[in-house]
């Protein structure tokens, strides 16, 4: 009887000791794929296991399961993939294998808390394979990993203040959004400090950058193309709030008045002129603000990761300069 009873008092204590998260991001091969990648994971007192899923297109995938750990202090997530539970058709130029990880929390050169690293990968008879890396930019899913953490700094909190948002709140108030999304709570994975300029400020890509690019309103994102086409691929990669976009070529419309879903939107446009220009617009913002885009476009086999936010009625621009001489493109690496 007495021994019942002391089951049943501790059984809470032992279900709730164990923590289910969920995180999804980025792995990017070298040679140029770049693919989702999603951790399921319980942690029990700084260990992890679970499954971790890679895709490139939705119902064709790969799980693996997976085991690691979780150092607080040093704000480093280590996991290795111990084999494949199924493939439902996923299938790479590259071989990957099992990967072995070890991700750091720590800020971009943004300001951007992002928990990211350089991977590894091996078969089961630990022959190497494919290298690469992971990212994980979704602060309201890796927060919650190091908020425990022993550091002087506050991360960002998964609840953060709208008060210092004033732009967002400005635009909430001038807009018609039906009753029930008239409140949105903060989405605190896409927060970066809102641009307020006459001018657009001009970034030309970057060499090699292994996280997405951020870019909202008074910024235009410009890429030297090397091929005569951009392939590109939209959705929602955090959560799915009903955020809606229309998407703009050249002044032309392409589509309007699109929702955002976890499936990707695909589209292959042709440069129809040496300069070309994309262009992004938020509708609404769902449930949560701001308005948020995951964009990657492919430069032949090359991908560029973008994340386009903004809110009501703002655009993200992304410019295409074609490349007279694509033998960059093509280049096998000459002294």
């Amino acid at each position: 009887m007495h021994l019942s009873f002391i089951l049943l008092f501790l059984l809470p204590f032992t279900v709730f000791s164990q923590e289910k998260k969920t995180l999804n991001g980025y792995l990017g091969i070298e040679g140029g794929e770049l693919f989702s990648y999603k951790l399921d994971i319980i942690e029990v007192e700084g260990k992890i296991s679970g499954k971790a899923t890679t895709w490139f297109e939705t119902g064709k995938e790969v799980c693996a399961k997976m085991e690691g750990t979780i150092d607080r202090n040093n704000q480093i997530l280590s996991f290795r993939e111990k084999e494949i539970l199924y493939n439902t058709g996923f299938a790479s130029a590259k071989t990957i294998c099992l990967i072995n990880a070890q991700l750091k929390y720590q800020k971009d050169d943004n300001n951007n808390w992002v928990l990211s690293g350089r991977i590894t990968s091996n078969d089961v008879s630990n022959v190497s394979c494919s290298r690469g890396f992971i990212t994980f930019t979704n602060t309201f899913e890796t927060t919650p990993l190091f908020e425990h953490a022993n550091s002087n700094e506050k991360l960002t909190s998964s609840k953060p203040e709208i008060k210092s948002v004033k732009p967002y709140k400005e635009v909430t108030k001038n807009t018609t959004i039906p009753p029930e999304i008239k409140k949105p709570t903060a989405k605190p994975m896409r927060f970066v400090n809102d641009v307020s300029v006459t001018q657009p400020i001009i970034e030309k890509q970057k060499s090699s950058n292994n996280l997405p690019d951020r870019i909202t309103v008074g910024q235009v994102k410009i890429y030297e193309w090397n091929s005569d086409s951009v392939s590109i691929e939209i959705w929602d990669n955090s959560r799915v709030d009903g955020d809606v976009i229309s998407v703009k070529y050249n002044g032309k419309i392409l589509f309007e008045n699109y929702t955002l879903i976890k499936e990707k939107k695909l589209l292959k446009l042709p440069l129809e002129k040496d300069e070309n220009e994309l262009t992004i617009i938020a509708i609404n913002e769902g449930s949560e603000q701001p308005n948020t885009a995951d964009i990657i476009l492919y430069d032949g086999i090359i991908p560029h990761a973008i994340i386009a936010y903004n809110s009501i009625g703002k655009n993200s621009v992304i410019r295409f300069r074609k490349q007279k001489n694509n033998s960059i493109f093509f280049d096998n690496s000459q002294d």
